[in-house]
């Protein structure tokens, strides 16, 4: 049988940190709804493993490493059956990747996110696992318009519905749901895997909150008990944002319209979940290395303009980047090109359900793939996954243009070939997991 653990810390910050995900010029000034760390423990009996939920932007690679050790030292668990994941709320703290994060608070998120784990652990207690699947086709959207003169746009420019070509590129609208539940029929957690931007608050807000990832998790805690987390999808080319609907606007109540939105169909997927059978809880980790993007002398001449043009200038942005963070990050992304990013990937099995664990903002084609030549009868992907390497956009992306292929260290500095680098190293371990499962069976 299944055994499960949940735990569930508070890690929102104290006002005044520089907030991430956008550009700001001012810190935050309170706090709208509690930040968490959540961690949910699923084990077989002889494995077990740690799946880590952080209400924040991103979580870089040394950092998810950091807490990984740190949990392993104090648990014995294996580092490579720890997931350490961020929603990416553009509205947590800090955690330096535009702004640089605050030291203390760093340290005391390690630490809480460390005893959630453990807490975790030490909770755990026989469960029977279900799984549900769902689509909630009109909440997320892919952002990359093209127009009709032949540009290619993002959604959130103010663009001209009558001028739209339409979406480029396939999104992911799948929602997967594991409940857990105790023999006794109690909720003990219910995880929740659905790909969209929670970036509904952007640059003009300084409220601490986890977006509408907030509002889902509340209403299936108040639904059902227990703990709900929630893992992100493969969202580099999706958020919420339809050109289509004049009345959709910002803020606190679109949060809510669709947090509720994404509720409403993820209640009757939990409630029609059906069990799955006894199997194996086990993982398998590795790192694989990808080129970084090459950067010419003239584009360097062009930065170093835009950075005199502009010295010293802040500058406050609702969505996207400045020119000046531009410049700026390609002189960074020139120091990196002679050596490879070094990227962690992790698959998970829990019977036959996986989760492949990617670092960063895969487009929505990439969880695709993965899970339609997954061996496993379902399979999760999860992004924003112990590390963050910026946007794997599909090749014909770099062809095609637009803000996620903008080269920067931080946001697009992998090479065109990324993407089928990614999901080829996933694949093959899937597979091999799989293979070393069922060979298992097979044998006894």
């Amino acid at each position: 049988m299944y055994k499960a653990g949940i735990a569930k810390i508070d890690i929102t910050p104290p006002p005044g940190l520089m907030m991430e995900g956008n550009a700001r010029v001012e810190g935050a000034k309170g706090v709208h709804d509690p930040l968490f760390c959540r961690v949910l423990a699923i084990g077989d009996g002889r494995q077990s493993v740690l799946l880590i939920s952080l209400d924040i932007c991103a979580v870089k690679n040394d950092q998810a490493k950091k807490i990984r050790q740190e949990l392993a030292g104090r648990t014995g668990l294996p580092e490579g059956n720890i997931l350490v994941a961020a929603i990416h709320n553009h509205a947590g703290p800090a955690t330096d990747l535009f702004y640089e994060s605050d030291p203390a608070y760093m340290g005391d998120m390690f630490k809480r996110a460390a005893d959630a784990g453990k807490a975790a652990l030490s909770s755990m207690t026989d469960v029977t696992i279900s799984l549900g699947t769902g689509i909630c086709d009109d909440m997320a959207h892919i952002r990359r318009i093209r127009m009709k003169d032949g540009s290619l746009c993002m959604n959130w420019e103010g663009l001209d519905p009558a001028q739209a070509e339409g979406p480029v590129g396939r999104k992911d609208s799948e929602i997967i749901l594991l409940n857990f539940d105790s023999p006794e029929g109690e909720r003990i957690a219910t995880l929740v895997n659905y790909a969209n931007h929670p970036a509904v608050l952007a640059g003009d807000n300084f409220l601490y909150s986890r977006d509408w990832p907030g509002v889902l998790v509340d209403g299936l805690e108040e639904h059902f008990g227990g703990v709900a987390i929630f893992f992100n999808g493969a969202t580099g080319n999706i958020n919420h944002i339809d050109i289509y609907n004049p009345e959709q606007g910002r803020g606190f109540s679109e949060v809510d319209r669709l947090g509720y939105m994404l509720l409403k169909a993820v209640i009757p997927v939990a409630e029609s979940a059906s069990p799955i059978s006894d199997g194996e809880v086990r993982a398998v980790a590795g790192e694989i290395e990808i080129p970084h993007r090459r950067i010419s002398i003239e584009a360097l001449a062009h930065a170093r303009k835009i950075l005199a043009r502009n010295k010293g200038k802040k500058e406050a942005l609702v969505d996207g980047l400045s020119e000046s963070v531009y410049a700026s990050e390609l002189f960074k992304l020139a120091e990196m090109q002679d050596s490879p990013a070094v990227i962690p990937l992790q698959v998970i099995a829990v019977g036959d359900v996986a989760i492949a664990a990617i670092p960063g903002e895969p487009f929505a084609e990439l969880a695709l793939d993965i899970k339609s030549e997954s061996p496993f009868s379902k399979t999760l992907v999860t992004s924003y996954a112990n590390g963050y390497q910026g946007y794997i956009p599909t090749r014909e992306a770099f062809a095609e243009g637009g803000y996620e292929v903008v080269p920067t260290s931080l946001s697009s500095s992998l090479d065109e070939g990324a993407a089928e680098t990614v999901v080829s190293a996933l694949l093959e371990m899937l597979r091999q997991l799989h293979e070393e499962i069922h060979d298992k069976y097979r044998q006894s």
